[in-house]
């Protein structure tokens, strides 16, 4: 069996806004970002988790759920992101 690997897909208005959010307030750490002259996708991993951040997307912001036995390694949750996508600790 080949390796399969999910991702949830989504979207964004400002992907320059919604990286730093991903990466510094969460964690997530940057996989690949493209087209390199004008991006607009990004797929991050973090937290068991593999999310593709794509201009293009035509879905609903959605909601993360980060579940940990130290809510205060996220201090001033829930947030939303730029995206509008829901972040609950």
């Amino acid at each position: 069996m080949s390796d399969i690997r999910a991702e949830i897909l989504l979207p964004t208005h400002d992907l320059s806004a919604d990286i730093p959010f991903w990466t510094r307030t969460l964690g997530f750490r940057m996989e690949t970002i493209y087209p390199a002259d004008n991006p607009q996708v990004a797929v991050l991993s973090g937290h068991g988790l593999r999310v593709r951040i794509d201009a293009g997307a035509d879905t609903p912001p959605g909601t993360v759920r980060l579940l940990t036995d130290d809510p205060g390694a996220f201090p001033n949750a829930p947030h939303t992101a730029p995206n509008g996508t829901r972040i609950e600790v």
